[in-house]
């Protein structure tokens, strides 16, 4: 048996200036998921988050209200793009480091309620569905 036909590479991976990669369809853990499509994704997910970050929404009552929306939904965002980047094969250890952005949005936002926001009828923490009613959010 000659090296060649006993230690052949899988045709799902691939040596890059002398680094191991695998394939994106061989590593990502839903088998729908393409990497074009990742790739968009990717990519417009950090641009919404930009634009999120730089100017409050315009769904608020007001400016404060505004801000609010704008952060909560930006840190909605940085961790879909992180679910995202898990479900495309990334490695979880270096996704747990960064779920420390999320937690830190979070903070960011409720930070900035007793400033920016007029309204006590607002949850400092959302997470998932929820109703909104005043009277719980004492």
């Amino acid at each position: 048996m000659s090296w060649s036909t006993t230690n052949r590479v899988s045709p799902a991976v691939r040596f890059e200036a002398n680094t191991f990669r695998m394939n994106f369809n061989d590593k990502r853990r839903q088998q729908f998921l393409r990497e074009r499509s990742y790739q968009a994704a990717c990519k417009d997910l950090a641009d919404v988050i930009e634009l999120l970050e730089s100017a409050p929404a315009g769904s608020g009552r007001n400016e404060g209200e505004g801000w609010l929306i704008s952060y909560r939904m930006a840190v909605r965002h940085i961790f879909d793009k992180l679910t995202l980047r898990y479900t495309a094969g990334e490695a979880i250890d270096p996704l747990r480091q960064e779920l420390d952005q999320v937690v830190a949005g979070y903070e960011r936002a409720t930070r900035q309620l007793p400033i920016r926001l007029r309204s006590e009828c607002v949850p400092k923490f959302r997470c998932g569905i929820e109703a909104w009613r005043c009277s719980s959010m004492v």
